[in-house]
């Protein structure tokens, strides 16, 4: 079943990204009066995203969220003019320049729109090596949870994959102090750390049973996880446009046909 399971998340992923010929890339892009972030919900790279543009209450006025079928798909000369990487999410400011990475878009809007919200803690050490430890070890290797074959980043097996990824979990949980005051990753501010990692997490949750993984996830990260998704409405938010895609029959990957 697990296999199953692999195979439907992978149809999902190729249908989402086209096999048109790449387009050359530019920087720029015709000025609009409103910057788009183009991201689907089941995006964990461009949930980090939506998690700061909610937030720090950026309206849609100002950053329009939009599906990249709006540009025909990934792989469109359109899109590829944007990112010729042909990934998700990116972001096409109002000044005309389209800024690729999710980590980099993350910046950008904590540094353009400092004065609004949080300010998700830029200069934190702590949430600085959350985030990349978050993208350097475990984005690399997460397509063991959903991708029907080998390789998993460097690694050509998917128990040698999974048992990393909870070696990593458990690095990020050491991170974790604990004594720390409030709900967040770094205590009471929430930080570019928890917007990394938290829709990350809803992968890794709904997943890792799957394999048989009962125990992959730390306390302290478990227990991160469930209090800022029961009380920060942002994350709460977040969580269920991540998780309705992600178990959305369209991807037949509900649940209940994962207990079949």
């Amino acid at each position: 079943m697990t296999l199953t399971i692999a195979f439907a998340f992978a149809a999902l992923i190729f249908f989402i990204q086209s096999v048109l010929p790449a387009a050359p890339f530019s920087l720029t892009m015709t000025a609009s009066s409103k910057s788009t972030l183009y991201d689907l919900p089941v995006s964990n790279n461009g949930a980090r995203c939506r998690i700061i543009l909610y937030k720090k209450g950026i309206p849609d006025e100002e950053v329009k969220i939009a599906s990249p079928m709006d540009l025909g798909g990934l792989k469109t000369p359109e899109y590829l003019a944007l990112n010729p990487q042909g990934k998700m999410p990116v972001l096409a400011i109002k000044d005309g320049m389209s800024i690729p990475e999710s980590d980099t878009i993350c910046r950008y809007l904590m540094s353009t729109y400092a004065d609004k919200g949080p300010d998700f803690l830029p200069d934190n050490p702590r949430s600085n090596l959350i985030a990349r430890i978050h993208d350097m070890y475990i984005t690399t290797i997460q397509g063991a949870l959903y991708k029907a074959t080998p390789p998993f980043g460097i690694y050509r097996t998917r128990s040698d994959a999974l048992d990393e990824l909870k070696l990593q979990l458990k690095v990020i949980n050491d991170l974790i102090e604990d004594d720390k005051d409030g709900i967040y990753l770094c205590g009471n501010e929430v930080s570019l750390a928890d917007a990394s990692l938290f829709p990350t997490m809803i992968f890794i949750a709904e997943m890792l049973p799957k394999f048989g993984i009962d125990d992959g996830v730390p306390s302290k990260l478990a227990n991160w996880f469930m209090e800022v998704r029961e009380k920060d409405a942002d994350f709460a938010k977040v969580y269920d446009e991540v998780r309705k895609h992600l178990c959305s029959t369209s991807t037949t990957l509900c649940v209940r046909n994962m207990r079949n």
